[in-house]
């Protein structure tokens, strides 16, 4: 297991370059960052491999593998649909790059007449903006949902954590069970958000009401065998 005690002096150099360029802040105190996190958060160990063996070259790591003293780690907190990647086009880092040049070359003295390039949309068809507002949109509630279960699920453990903790007469393996339900629940929900469900899944016991825009349905899923009612429109 990598360790951070093997070479604590990379680990020191390394921090102290990235808090002189500016890429770190801090450091912070465990209240200080209570606040910034908004609550209580989960920290990983940091450690030290070799970037290739026998090279003495070392490359730091955050040990997110690394489970505290109920078993538990990071990354068995994490699931695949809570790492939100924001994709962005070629264009979009062109500007970015675009808008540095721009402030670096007021500092470098660049001719007066250098050509920059500024996004627009004058060219695009009536319809363009509209739908790329709506795909903005749709991307925007995705996300927004998306990281909004995943600090409900995080305030649910951190809540059942504090109950355990606080629970003094609770032997620890009864506590760790408890945890281990949690997880196994905030599972089982997750993946039946990701299952996707049709009319084949469904067998039709009785119809029990029709009305114009469609019927309701008794229906019995078949791998189950559990009874729901069932709404299809025309």
């Amino acid at each position: 297991m990598p360790n951070a005690l093997e070479h604590p002096e990379f680990i020191e150099e390394h921090i102290a370059e990235e808090l002189a360029t500016g890429h770190l802040s801090g450091p912070f105190s465990l209240s200080e960052a209570f606040l910034f996190f908004g609550g209580h958060f989960r920290t990983a160990p940091l450690g030290v491999v070799e970037k290739e063996p026998g090279s003495e070259k070392w490359h730091m790591i955050r040990n997110l593998s690394a489970e505290d003293t109920y078993g538990n780690s990071t990354n068995g907190w994490l699931d695949a649909k809570d790492i939100v990647i924001m994709w962005h086009t070629v264009a979009y880092f062109a500007d970015l790059d675009l808008q540095s040049n721009k402030s670096s070359s007021s500092q470098s003295g660049k001719p007066a007449d250098y050509v920059y390039f500024d996004r627009t949309t004058a060219g695009f068809s009536d319809d363009a903006v509209p739908r790329a507002k709506a795909a903005q949109l749709k991307l925007e509630h995705f996300y927004k949902v998306a990281v909004d279960a995943a600090i409900e699920r995080n305030t649910r453990r951190v809540e059942l954590e504090r109950r355990l903790q606080a629970d003094t007469m609770m032997p620890d393996e009864r506590k760790q069970r408890q945890l281990l339900q949690l997880g196994k629940k905030e599972s089982t929900f997750l993946r039946l958000r990701r299952t996707r469900l049709g009319l084949d899944d469904f067998r039709t016991v009785k119809v029990i009401g029709k009305g114009a825009f469609g019927e309701v349905r008794l229906v019995q899923k078949t791998d189950t065998g559990k009874i729901y009612a069932m709404k299809t429109l025309k």
